[in-house]
């Protein structure tokens, strides 16, 4: 019973812990020709969140930060299910458009 508890416990605080976050597919791959390097310009932004903890204002501040380093604007497109890592399953997506 304990561990079912101390279990319960941790999940519960990693859940409550999930801030949203911008989200690179295969950022850590060593095989990709832009490893390493910085971004130069950005097309889209996905945005992984967990909807208890985020407004659609968190989302779209987030996405409005990211495109802005490159001199553009966020437009919301569509939001889906089980592309990002399972504690925060949600995706926002977002394109990055000249202003």
């Amino acid at each position: 019973m304990p561990t079912r508890l101390v279990s319960a416990a941790l999940l519960a605080l990693l859940v409550a812990s999930c801030q949203p976050y911008v989200y690179e597919r295969d950022e850590f791959n060593r095989e990709r020709t832009d490893f390493g390097r910085d971004r130069t310009d950005r097309a889209a932004v996905d945005i992984c969140y967990f909807t208890k903890k985020t407004t659609p204002q968190d989302l779209l501040a987030l996405a409005e930060s990211e495109c802005a380093k490159f001199g553009k604007t966020a437009r919301y497109q569509y939001s889906d299910v089980l592309e990002c890592p399972v504690v925060t399953p949600l995706r926002a997506r977002f394109t990055c458009e000249a202003r």
